[in-house]
């Protein structure tokens, strides 16, 4: 990874020459607004069933290139030094891009993987090089996290305006919004948690705009009822516990922190009804609108009931004549072979066997059908005689008569089939089919699907990547020495825990296509520094590597005068 430094250096600094003379300011509003971009490009892409307009993975991965370019022109401050970085991330970090990025150059993995591969390998790399030169990480985390916010509002307000709960944006009893996929709501709402909760904890003052994005986000994710995005939002809300009674409050006034505290809370409480009001003022309310698209969807079911009878009705009527037929002309064949000689006889014994098996065959395929539709009408009184209720956010979390595949939501059945078909060198875009033929499913699960995709090698490394930065959230949030040297070490644990964990439930993969994904890119920018050693311990070093030198010349020489 060092190596590649000598590639970033020379053009970053001849940049250098001309972005230093832009004000301070402005190239932070430039940055501000890049993030902007990158994230109002996720949020547009996520509306593509009301857009119309769609992109693929590789698009979006190659559009959303040029912000991040600029982020990193604008956010070069001095002249770039050579550091040296954590080998226990650089090492793996670049095994992983270097192959991956050979794997997807040369071989079709999947659409988004090229730029995938070289976001990992170039393009961040460059960024935390900058900022480790900078080492004001507290700028590149504002800046992210008032750019989400931002967002969100905008969000919030176009839902209200244009998306209000619906039959077209509630689906079982959940809101999504413009999205497709209520849990897509969800991580949005879980990344402004995030960066709501870094903008709290960091200001000294109350901020009223942080904590009410903070509340919108909040019933945003209750009405989506994501169980992935709310144990994410759970666990970060721990975080921000911890950090602000034991870190925070000992740093400042006890009793303004816990008004502030007691205050986010009580936003948190009172918005979610008025915000589910604003949200339904268009519209009737939840529990209507749920009923409603479950009555239709029983009416549906019933119709196809109905049809369903009319055409085995149908059916046993056709094979009704065509008993009747065969018969008939069995009987004509057995007359007329009586009349015909004595030599044509083995011949009709021939056809009759072969008709006797016929008929067995067509007796199978009766029995079978009738199974079958036996069976599917079961289902569907089962389903039909469910009661209608509105679905909540606790009803999800119950696992009363529920095995692990359906408390997963079909999860742990698509985990099953990928680990039995990985391998150490992976597979082709073509051979990535599972289920049926028509629909390419991915495996809701970032490792799995690069085992399958890449290899297990590949997903091995990207796995201790993930372990390592879950190692410095433990470290940020229970070793006071640790933070005492890293103030801006919040929002990396807040970030890392939410990919973590929406990670291994989800779909997602690309970072310039999921904002927490690129929230976890840019939080673990602090761990590629590398660990310096104190100038008296490298006084130590060298007098204790000049005694050992010493100590082997007279030595040498004792044993050549020997």
């Amino acid at each position: 990874m060092e190596l590649l430094q000598f590639l970033y250096i020379v053009p970053l600094n001849l940049a250098y020459k001309v972005t230093g003379k832009i004000p301070v300011k402005v190239r932070y509003g430039i940055i501000g607004g890049s993030f902007f971009v990158m994230i109002a490009f996720f949020l547009f892409c996520y509306s593509f069933p009301h857009t119309k307009v769609r992109f693929d993975y590789e698009q979006e991965g190659w559009l959303n290139m040029i912000p991040l370019g600029l982020i990193i022109l604008m956010s070069v401050d001095r002249p770039l030094k050579v550091l040296r970085w954590n080998p226990m991330l650089g090492i793996p970090w670049a095994i992983y891009g270097i192959v991956s990025f050979i794997v997807s150059l040369f071989f079709d993995i999947g659409p988004g993987f090229l730029p995938f591969s070289v976001c990992v390998l170039f393009l961040f790399p460059c960024l935390y090089l900058v900022w480790n030169n900078r080492q004001d990480y507290d700028t590149l985390f504002a800046l992210a996290s008032k750019a989400m916010v931002v967002n969100l509002l905008i969000f919030f307000v176009i839902s209200i305006l244009f998306y209000p709960m619906s039959e077209e944006t509630v689906t079982y009893g959940r809101y999504m919004s413009s999205t497709a996929n209520p849990n897509t709501l969800g991580t949005i709402a879980a990344s402004s948690i995030t960066c709501c909760l870094y903008l709290i904890f960091q200001n000294k003052r109350p901020v009223p705009l942080y904590m009410v994005t903070c509340a919108i986000a909040s019933s945003m994710l209750i009405l989506s009822e994501s169980r992935t995005s709310f144990i994410s939002a759970f666990l970060q809300l721990g975080l921000f516990l911890i950090f602000y009674i034991f870190r925070y409050m000992k740093e400042h006034d006890w009793l303004k922190t816990m008004i502030r505290l007691c205050l986010l809370l009580l936003l948190v409480i009172t918005f979610f009804p008025i915000n589910t009001a604003l949200l339904s003022e268009k519209s009737d309310s939840v529990a209507d609108v749920t009923q409603v698209s479950k009555q239709e969807e029983q009416e549906s079911e019933n119709t196809t009931k109905a049809d369903r009878k009319k055409e085995m009705a149908k059916a046993n009527k056709k094979q009704g004549d065509n008993k009747d037929k065969k018969e008939k002309r069995s009987t004509r064949t057995e007359q007329k072979a009586e009349r015909n000689k004595v030599g044509q006889k083995e011949n009709l014994t021939a056809r009759n066997q072969e008709k006797g098996k016929n008929k067995a065959g067509q007796n199978e395929k009766r029995e079978k059908q009738k199974n079958k539709t036996e069976q599917q009408e079961q289902e569907e009184q089962q389903a039909s005689t469910s009661p209608i209720q509105e679905q909540t956010i606790l009803d999800r979390f119950q696992t009363s008569g529920m095995d692990w595949n359906q408390l997963s939501s079909g999860r742990l059945g698509i985990w099953i089939a990928y680990l039995q078909a990985t391998s150490w060198k992976g597979h082709l875009e073509e051979e990535i089919i599972v289920g049926d033929e028509d629909y390419r499913m991915w495996a809701h699960n970032v490792i799995i699907e690069l085992a399958y995709r890449f290899g297990i090698g590949v997903a091995l490394l990207y796995l201790f990547i993930m372990i390592y930065s879950g190692v410095y959230v433990l470290k940020s949030t229970f070793s006071k020495k640790f933070y005492e040297k890293n103030r801006y070490c919040f929002f990396p644990a807040i970030a890392i825990t939410s990919f973590c964990v929406i990670s291994m439930l989800e779909m997602v993969m690309f970072p310039l296509e999921r904002d927490f994904v690129l929230l976890w890119f840019i939080g673990i920018t602090p761990l590629f520094q590398g660990i310096e050693p104190h100038k008296g311990q490298r006084k130590k070093h060298r007098k204790r590597l000049y005694r050992i030198l010493k100590y082997k010349w007279r030595k040498r020489r004792r044993e050549t005068a020997v």
